[in-house]
């Protein structure tokens, strides 16, 4: 995946068994990655894992709940790398208890800050590097049809909305919700590792197909939706051939 060469990847949750399998996955690309999330080790694990597939990684452990940690971790991803070009919400909403089990208000700010309101900020903050360069955001939206997942709902249904903003902006962002359905603790090795390879595709090919809209083929469609009839237009232009092209970018 040349798409990814060079890449800085800030990753949310970096820590637990999906993402360090989504970091395994994009290793490969040469992409530069900044693991965050709460277990020390495990995001030393996952530096060392990237570090061994060719690709430059630093870990920035935080505390979920804390807006000074996510402040901290924009600083030492640009301080590390200069950039940032995707962002990877990974943020664990899965092992948030069912809403039932919620105990007042302040059990309910805990776990909204936690789970929608901190991720929110984190994209508030890399915004204008996301922006700057044409960026990503990719949420891994975990589900279990045992364990209902309000947390995991809410910070889909906003990203969508944010998503329509920015369809109708100039801003060139991209923002893509992954479903990962039957994701739950039980999960196997295997299954979690066909998640965030599904993932990671669904993010090159959504990057091929960007950088195949942009660019000179706007200009090209332009010129030939003025010179071509409509019906042959639109068979020059349709989705199959369109997707073949994306493939022989990837």
């Amino acid at each position: 995946m040349n798409l990814f060469k060079g890449k800085v990847f800030v990753i949310l949750g970096a820590d637990s068994a999906l993402g360090i399998e989504v970091i395994r996955a994009l290793a490969p690309a040469e992409a530069r990655i900044v693991a965050s999330g709460e277990h020390q080790l495990s995001l030393d694990a996952c530096v060392s894992e990237a570090m061994r597939h060719g690709s430059e990684a630093i870990s920035v452990p935080l505390d979920m709940c804390s807006r000074e940690d996510y402040e901290a971790l924009l600083i030492q991803a640009v301080h590390a790398y200069g950039r940032i070009d995707y962002l990877i919400l990974n943020t664990g909403s899965t092992f948030a208890p069912a809403f039932s089990d919620w105990s007042g208000i302040k059990a309910s700010k805990q776990f909204f800050n936690r789970y929608v309101l901190m991720p929110v900020y984190a994209i508030q903050l890399c915004l204008p590097h996301l922006f700057r360069n044409s960026g990503c955001i990719m949420n891994l939206a975990c589900s279990s049809p045992s364990h209902p997942q309000p947390c995991s709902a809410a910070l889909e249904a906003f990203l969508e909305g944010v998503g329509f903003e920015m369809k109708s902006s100039e801003d060139k962002l991209q923002i893509i919700n992954v479903p990962i359905e039957n994701y739950d603790t039980k999960i196997s090795a295997r299954g979690v590792d066909v998640a965030a390879r599904s993932a990671v595709r669904t993010l090159a090919s959504r990057v091929a197909a960007a950088k195949y809209d942009s660019g000179i083929y706007l200009k090209f469609r332009r010129i030939c939706s003025a010179l071509y009839p409509k019906w042959l237009f639109d068979i020059l232009n349709c989705r199959h051939c369109r997707r073949g092209m994306v493939k022989k970018m990837q």
